[in-house]
């Protein structure tokens, strides 16, 4: 696409006169009784939901099933939910939008107000064996307290910033893998709702809050590889734990392993 004077008019992105394709939604129930059972007995927790076998992750479709055999015991769970689409726009000057949410419905009683839930998702293309995570935290207990933070891998190394690296033991969330960090000013991706047209729907869980993180990456329409589109996607995502800001030490959830499709973004018929 080549130089427009249009593209010097400012975007507005009036309300209405976008687009937007929701991906397929991904479900995994973690078991957490290892992984957060001091937090459990802190909280005086009991398992009340549905049992899953010890240490590993059950796959859910769109309708929750639980399943029992006599090799299983009650487990206190958390279930992880990731969502991704795109929202689009018709003028030339007004990018779209890759839009994310990440989610974790867990007990109330495993949180405390102050806390950091930073919540990640590291995306491979297998194609070229190249990865990027992006996280997002929230404060429990603040509103709309979204942050971002974007690291691109070693190629070849998917696992730089799950629980277990070296990237991210010892740190704060803010100081984790800093030699893989992107400075705020160098990406497209923002946290927050703006361009987010879906929001994760609330726990049915008595005692349980779905703790969701939404964020989204600029698309701009001009220089927009297609090679970029239209491919499958290989997603590790989880979820840590932090007192405060300043603290090095976490509780992890374990990670979830699922493939999405990137859809095709469709060249639509700009406007100026």
């Amino acid at each position: 696409m080549s130089y427009s004077p249009a593209l010097e008019i400012p975007a507005t992105y009036e309300a209405g006169t976008e687009q937007t394709t929701a991906g397929e939604t991904k479900e995994v129930q973690v078991d957490v009784s290892s992984a957060l059972q001091t937090r459990i007995a802190a909280a005086g927790l009991s398992a009340n939901n549905a049992p899953v076998a010890n240490g590993n992750l059950e796959l859910l479709p769109s309708s929750r099933v639980s399943v029992m055999a006599p090799s299983l015991k009650a487990a206190i769970t958390a279930t992880q939910t990731i969502k991704q689409g795109y929202k689009t726009y018709q003028p030339i000057n007004e990018s779209d939008w890759w839009w994310w949410y990440i989610a974790i419905d867990i007990p109330d009683a495993l949180l405390n107000n102050g806390e950091i839930l930073y919540q990640y998702v590291s995306v491979t293309d297998p194609a070229t064996t190249k990865t990027f995570t992006v996280g997002c935290s929230i404060k429990i207990g603040s509103a709309n307290s979204y942050a971002i933070d974007y690291y691109k891998h070693t190629d070849g190394q998917p696992d730089q910033l799950i629980s277990t690296s070296s990237e991210v033991t010892g740190k704060t969330w803010l100081t984790q893998a800093p030699d893989l960090k992107e400075e705020a000013d160098d990406i497209k991706w923002k946290a927050g709702t703006t361009h987010v047209p879906s929001t994760a729907p609330a726990s049915n869980t008595p005692g349980n809050t779905n703790q969701a993180c939404y964020f989204y990456e600029e698309l701009p329409k001009i220089g927009r590889n297609p090679n970029d589109f239209d491919k499958n996607l290989n997603l590790k995502f989880g979820t840590r734990i932090y007192k405060d800001d300043s603290a090095t030490t976490f509780d992890a959830v374990p990670e979830s392993t699922v493939t999405i499709k990137k859809e095709a973004l469709a060249v639509p018929n700009y406007q100026a």
